[in-house]
């Protein structure tokens, strides 16, 4: 590992906790912030209630509507630990991520994802070696770092109006699998459907939610910034719902 790496590994594994801690400011006083909420996950399994992760993140919203997502998660049932900043543009495609990763107690890697025009780019530094990808990607699309809340963007373009299941396209960065070259990331293709509007209580409050559905998951979203309320996987016996959700403004 070159000096370069080591360096920009260290710089990933500060920024999150750092941003995070730097939320907790006034943010009316700085003119880069719009609005800042913060919230809290639980991740659990249906069967029993079982607590088997959480999640907490903020949310930082800026004049020119794009916004940035620091969150740090822990998924104990896949023994991963996640810090994860990931910024978007005003309609939700993302821009660029930072991402350091642990799995089964060991650094599986640190990546920096960028979007440019349609363009995607990863480097990610892995304990053997750094690793380059570059490849075209669609106008619409997501990119799925797996925070919880970094999800609930997954459809910014579905049609609501049109309705029915429609096309999504998606890059997913995978940790649990032990090649490293899964960390690069796979464009993938589903189709996502919005189900209806709900009120939907949570230790969080009482939300009105967009319901969605994804292959085998059903998702909940809320408010101009998409909040993921409840994420919810039947097929893994795993929910994931909003514990506590503030807002400044």
């Amino acid at each position: 590992m070159t000096k370069l790496t080591r360096l920009f590994a260290v710089f990933l594994t500060l920024s999150v906790p750092f941003q995070i801690a730097a939320a907790q400011s006034d943010s009316r006083s700085n003119t880069s912030i719009v609005r800042q909420s913060r919230g809290t996950l639980e991740y659990r399994k249906l069967s029993d209630g079982a607590l088997v992760g959480s999640e907490e993140w903020t949310l930082t919203v800026h004049p020119d509507g794009s916004r940035t997502l620091a969150a740090r998660n822990r998924y104990d049932a896949y023994d991963v630990q996640r810090h994860v900043t990931h910024r978007v543009a005003k309609d939700f495609r993302p821009l660029e991520t930072l991402a350091v990763y642990w799995a089964r107690g060991e650094w599986r890697g640190s990546g920096l994802f960028m979007t440019r025009g349609n363009q995607f780019e990863a480097v990610v530094t892995t304990p053997d070696g750094v690793l380059r990808q570059e490849m075209p990607v669609p106008e619409n699309f997501s990119l799925v770092p797996h925070p919880l809340q970094s999800n609930a963007w997954h459809g910014w373009y579905y049609d609501k109006a049109k309705g029915g299941p429609q096309p999504v396209r998606w890059i997913d960065i995978i940790v649990a699998r032990p090649e490293a070259t899964f960390m690069l990331g796979k464009l993938s293709k589903t189709t996502l459907e919005f189900i209806g509007e709900e009120e939907m209580t949570t230790p969080a409050g009482t939300f009105t939610v967009d319901h969605f559905r994804v292959g085998g998951v059903d998702y909940y979203v809320t408010g101009e910034d998409s909040i993921m309320v409840r994420f919810v996987w039947e097929l893994l016996d795993t929910e994931f719902v909003l514990t506590s959700y503030t807002r400044d403004r």
